[in-house]
């Protein structure tokens, strides 16, 4: 029995310090700036998701109107992007466009992509006018008042 007092000791030692290391890490802050990264990349894809949901939904609340800031109700608990914008505007082949966008987080493409299987809907302003979809790398013509590295998007409805 008195052998088996050492081990018994050793194990209770080795237990503390796992602890003790799992309880550092657990401290605020000490999470690794790529998990910190990810965790604001799937953040902002899901509110871009939820913007560009109401935006549809208040555009489609009030046909055909035609408007640079179109006023968006987000689901309750959830705030209105910073930086935000839905607009409509006239399609040349008729009807209009809706556009949501948002300022773009680094790895957000991603977390859209995934979230919305690769929805042909989604944008990047790549240049003043000009836009490029994500997954399809398809060119949108864009009002030249969308800035440079948004997040976008675009549906068209009729009316």
């Amino acid at each position: 029995m008195a052998a088996i007092l050492p081990v018994i000791m050793a194990m209770i030692f080795l237990g503390l310090m796992a602890q003790d290391s799992q309880l550092a890490q657990a401290v605020p802050g000490s999470a690794t700036q790529s998990s910190q990264l990810g965790d604001a990349a799937a953040s902002a894809a899901v509110q871009a998701e939820l913007f560009g949901t109401a935006c549809l939904n208040a555009a489609l609340a009030v046909p055909g109107e035609i408007s640079s800031s179109v006023e968006v109700t987000m689901p309750v608990g959830v705030p209105v992007p910073e930086g935000s914008v839905c607009k409509t505007v006239a399609d040349p082949e008729g009807g209009r466009d809706v556009l949501s966008y948002t300022p773009l987080v680094s790895g957000e493409v991603s977390e859209v992509g995934s979230a919305t299987e690769s929805n042909a809907s989604w944008f990047q302003s790549t240049a003043k006018g000009q836009a490029t979809g994500l997954f399809t790398g398809a060119s949108l013509q864009i009002p030249t008042t969308v800035p440079v590295g948004v997040l976008i998007q675009a549906q068209l409805l009729n009316p």
